[in-house]
């Protein structure tokens, strides 16, 4: 799908978001008939309300929507969408004085309501468009809309559909689209340079494999790492199946940095990625990882697998072993990695974990400013005990129920040296209930945030 504004020149409707006290306003301001449209229909500026007024000669004069909720319990991130989702077909021009922050997030929000998942688009095509505000730049909020919607289809599709070779084709015509290299690596050659995401996949008849897609020629060096398992089971450690019912978004992290690439290169950002992406399926056969097993990682270090459905860090890494071969300004990573991270913030709110201060605030302020909400976690040492092993040198998963993000955090900075310039962002990667602009469904995370501030750390 490809999301879109309406042209500037187009003819338009005037289209005015109120709160309840703007709505008196707006009343004392109006004509004597559009008053009393308003008070006929019985508009009183609630969310969920809108009214379109005649202008008297049969056509439309202006369209009033109820503002965000002031209920401290409501969600008001994209209001917009849910408005122009109400909207009959047509062009609108938002009349409300806006911040730039508002204005990008209203114009952000009118791209997030043309998306539909692809069981439901049935030849749908865009029907309420918004006139960009003047000041958007259209071209970001294009490309982040455009990149939101891939991370959507890809994790919505079914396990079925998104195997590791699905996957590996959607990184290689994001590469051929922006000129791109993309690397594919599989067998003998994987088992050397990601051992433990060929020992996790080797259980699957689809084939384990490492996508590195390099991008860019100068400027600072940008590291993403993105756990792409496709499906998991947990393993021998099997998962029940309400807890596996999801599990085709385990591959969310992924998604993220497929969609963070493609923006990367749209905007041509004056940086360089590599993405490295482990992707492997989980799954239960005579080949699987057993409870017990040491494995030795890219880096050397011996790990004892306590649980294996602690996979997804395992993937990560070796990924990240890989990834400090070359000195990256920042390096990046994202993964469905805990349940303890829900427990903790729940499935909106994403928890990430850095030791340079400076880098997490850009993060936490660029979070706020883009909509995309994260929360700082704390990186305590003495939890590392929970990882001591009596037969290799780290475990892969606590013998404890407690702190279990952060012991996951734990683990992957062992395999990082340079952790000045290295964040991990633990998300969910789906929309557990819709929401203005955000259906029920698979969803970005993370990845606006660490879009905002790329640019402010290193440039």
């Amino acid at each position: 799908m490809q999301p879109e504004f309406a042209p500037r020149d187009a003819p338009f409707v005037k289209l005015t978001v109120l709160s309840k006290s703007e709505l008196a306003e707006w009343c004392g301001n109006a004509t004597e008939t559009g008053r009393r449209w308003v008070e006929a229909n019985g508009f009183g500026a609630e969310p969920t309300e809108v009214l379109s007024v005649p202008d008297g000669s049969g056509g439309i004069a202006e369209v009033l929507a109820g503002g965000v909720s002031q209920d401290p319990g409501h969600d008001t991130r994209f209001h917009l969408a849910s408005v122009l989702r109400r909207l009959p077909a047509g062009n609108y021009r938002l009349a409300n004085k806006l911040s730039q922050q508002d204005r990008d997030e209203a114009a952000l929000a009118s791209l997030f309501a043309q998306y539909w998942p692809s069981t439901r688009r049935n030849g749908r095509s865009h029907s309420a468009l918004l006139v960009a505000p003047e000041g958007t730049d259209c071209e970001k909020l294009l490309a982040i809309a455009e990149g939101e919607f891939l991370v959507r289809d890809m994790v919505n599709a079914p396990a079925s559909e998104m195997t590791p070779g699905c996957l590996e084709k959607v990184f290689r015509r994001i590469a051929e689209a922006n000129s791109a290299d993309l690397r594919v690596v599989k067998g003998k050659e994987l088992a050397v340079e990601c051992p433990m995401t060929h020992a996790v996949g080797r259980s699957s008849e689809h084939e384990p494999r490492l996508l590195e897609l390099n991008w860019g020629t100068s400027g600072p060096l940008v590291s993403l790492a993105g756990k792409g398992v496709c499906f998991d089971t947990g393993g021998l450690n099997m998962k029940s199946g309400r807890a596996m019912a999801l599990m085709k978004k385990d591959m969310a992290g992924a998604a993220v940095v497929a969609s963070l690439c493609s923006v990367i290169m749209k905007l041509k950002l004056p940086v360089r990625f590599r993405a490295l992406i482990p992707v492997a399926e989980n799954s239960v056969s005579e080949r699987s990882v057993r409870p017990g097993d040491v494995l030795v990682s890219k880096s050397g270090v011996r790990v004892e697998i306590t649980n294996t459905d602690a996979e997804g860090r395992l993937l990560l890494a070796d990924t990240l072993t890989l990834a400090e071969e070359r000195e990256s300004d920042l390096l990046v990573s994202f993964g469905t990695l805990t349940g303890a991270a829900r427990t903790a913030l729940g499935p909106e709110i994403v928890p990430f974990y850095a030791v340079n201060n400076r880098l997490a605030g850009l993060l936490e302020e660029a979070g706020g400013r883009v909509r995309d909400p994260l929360w700082r976690m704390p990186l305590w040492q003495p939890y590392r005990g929970m990882l001591e092993s009596d037969v290799a040198d780290i475990k892969n998963s606590s013998s404890t129920a407690f702190a279990g993000s952060i012991t996951a955090a734990l683990f992957l900075n062992h395999f990082v040296r340079r952790r000045e310039s290295f964040a991990h962002f633990d998300i969910y990667g789906w929309q557990a209930s819709a929401a203005p602009g955000r259906p029920k469904g698979g969803c970005g995370q993370a990845g606006r945030a660490v879009l905002e501030a790329i640019t402010e750390f290193l440039l």
